[in-house]
């Protein structure tokens, strides 16, 4: 075990996991967690991830916001523009650390250096937290597939399980999760294409509104603020990949994610404008606008007639939430290692470690714990609108429609108050400073462990009393 307290806890773990020895050969597996990511699953891992529920809830919320269909449009062209921007930004950052997993817990970490940790650290607790929203939609809609009534209970039980099959799986194996992504992916985009040829069933009276596509815009600030949030859910997950550029197959990682991250970006924003024009083309603008988040049903109907839909649609759904349960965590597990190697999780040698299947292991157990707890904590009937917010003024829930917010300020208030007491109070009584030890693990890989530096009165060893009493000259 070496002390680090003046190295960089970064340029240590950088190092770490990937290191090569001058000279010599590098080691045929010098990462713990092998190297299982290609440029297909990068891509299938940033699609995955994008390809939820956003697609079917949230045009007709959007279109009510901004009052016409051009404004819709353009919303859907607009918002991948800031996704591009962060794919930029995430490059940069990505190649002063390319052996590093973990994406934004590692940049936040560069670029917000004090206070130390503080702010990767809310960022992450909060990111997983609050993530449980497509094992919901999958439980809904499953039930809905095979006729069951959709109880509290039901619903419970089919998500938790969903959660606890699709993390198992990235538990047991990575290559074989991502074999899962890709083939589930894959499955979506071929059904997801269609609507691109569905919009010819268009509504004679739907078609009338492309002459006029911007009658009825707004200019209320507020509900063109809100659209764009909405467009911008439906596209997170563009930054997946970077998640695992650590584990990249390639010689250089940092080109084959920002390659995957732009080629799935571009693939989406068509997909998603195409689904949109199809919707319009299908669906009344006055329906769409009532809709809410069952603008997809509604467009089945239009085009298939109730009896398609009612089987066909539910199915769409469930398949694009399973898939991105298991992207989501493959990503996620990575974000909850790296914080552990930072050693800012309990028995951070535990979380890091990649025993006994060479999968993070601990990381999906709490990973499945934390997403277990919300979906048991909320009430059923109103996860969904929880998780995902309603829209200003209106109350979705049976509790108050605000509750969301103050939850989410109340975590980051939480990451504060503990961070001050851990890091700054305590220490300040106690009469000792946190420093950075790192130990390898038996898997190889390094881990950083937070532990106490006593101050040399508190210790005992120069307390005054064995300085002589008069300095010599």
């Amino acid at each position: 075990m070496t002390n680090i307290d003046n190295v960089p806890d970064s340029e240590v773990l950088a190092q770490s996991e990937d290191a090569q020895d001058e000279g010599n050969t590098v080691p045929a597996l010098s990462n713990p967690l092998g190297y299982k990511v290609t440029l297909l699953s990068s891509v299938t891992l940033n699609i995955g991830r994008m390809l939820g529920a956003g697609i079917y809830s949230v045009p007709g919320v959007i279109l009510n916001s901004v009052g016409s269909i051009g404004l819709l449009f353009t919303f859907w062209l607009l918002s991948p523009l800031f996704a591009l921007g962060g794919i930029l930004i995430y490059s940069e950052y990505a190649s002063m650390f390319p052996k590093r997993s973990g994406a934004e817990v590692v940049y936040l970490e560069q670029a917000y250096p004090h206070p130390r940790f503080l702010v990767p650290v809310m960022f992450a607790v909060t990111s997983v937290l609050l993530s449980a929203t497509n094992s919901i939609i999958f439980a809904q809609y499953a039930l809905t597939i095979f006729d069951i009534p959709i109880t509290p209970t039901t619903q419970t039980i089919v998500a938790v399980t969903a959660c606890a099959v699709a993390m198992g799986l990235v538990a047991l194996s990575t290559k074989w999760s991502l074999r899962a992504v890709n083939f589930l992916t894959g499955l979506k985009l071929g059904l997801h294409g269609r609507p691109r040829t569905w919009w010819f069933h268009s509504h004679p009276r739907s078609i009338c509104q492309f002459s006029v596509p911007f009658s009825g815009s707004t200019t209320n600030p507020n509900s063109l603020a809100t659209a764009l949030v909405k467009t911008n859910y439906a596209f997170a997950g563009w930054n997946n990949a970077f998640n695992v550029i650590g584990e990249v197959h390639t010689r250089d990682p940092v080109r084959t994610v920002r390659k995957a991250s732009l080629l799935s970006l571009l693939l989406m924003t068509s997909l998603f404008f195409f689904v949109n024009v199809a919707y319009v083309a299908a669906v009344p603008k006055d329906e769409i606008s009532n809709s809410g988040q069952l603008i997809a049903a509604l467009f089945f109907q239009h085009v298939f007639g109730e009896g398609f839909a009612a089987k066909t649609l539910p199915a769409m759904v469930s398949l694009s939430c399973f898939g991105n349960i298991i992207a989501v965590t493959i990503g996620q597990t990575r974000v909850l290692r790296e914080i552990a190697r930072q050693g800012l999780l309990p028995y951070p040698g535990f979380f890091a470690s990649t025993k006994p299947f060479d999968t993070p292991l601990a990381p999906v157990c709490l990973k499945c714990f934390l997403t277990v707890l919300v979906i048991l904590v909320l009430p059923a009937r109103d996860a969904f609108n929880f998780l995902v917010p309603p829209e200003p003024g209106h109350s979705d829930v049976s509790f108050w429609y605000a509750a969301y917010c103050v939850v989410g300020l109340g975590a980051l208030a939480l990451c504060g108050v503990y961070y001050w007491l851990w890091i700054v109070a305590l220490p300040r009584l106690g009469g000792y400073t946190i420093v950075e030890e790192v130990e390898q693990l038996k898997d190889g890989a390094l881990a950083t462990r937070l532990t106490r530096k006593y101050h040399s009165s508190v210790e005992g060893s120069d307390n005054g009393e064995q300085q002589p009493l008069i300095a010599s000259t």
